[in-house]
């Protein structure tokens, strides 16, 4: 547990490798331990377009050491949505053509699952 560690998911249209999210993310959720305890207060923010868009949730969970992070997009009813932790951020309207999946941060990442519904 090291403060301001983080770890962010989301969908691009840039193969960056470095700080993609946070400058040019079309959609990202981002988890990070501002405290530098464990456990601890974690905080999350859901964005649109890097740190310069609109931020669409931000709030706090409680570490479960296993957090869990989800970002599901349709691109047929052009429907965004996230949870954090199994809470529901909200659902919104969002155009966007994705070229890249992926995740970046200063922390530990498990069993990241990219999947196509049927």
């Amino acid at each position: 547990p090291v403060a301001g560690t983080y770890v962010s998911i989301g969908l691009t249209a840039s193969g960056a490798t470095l700080s993609n999210f946070a400058t040019v993310g079309q959609v990202w959720l981002n988890l990070r331990n501002d405290s530098g305890t464990m456990p601890g207060p974690l905080t999350y923010e859901w964005r649109l377009n890097g740190k310069t868009g609109p931020l669409l949730a931000t709030g706090t969970t409680f570490d479960q050491t296993w957090n869990t992070m989800v970002i599901h997009y349709d691109p047929v009813g052009q429907l965004v949505s996230a949870s954090v932790n199994g809470a529901d951020l909200g659902s919104f309207p969002l155009k966007i053509t994705p070229s890249f999946v992926g995740f970046e941060g200063v922390g530990v990442l498990d069993n990241f699952v990219v999947s196509l519904d049927p």
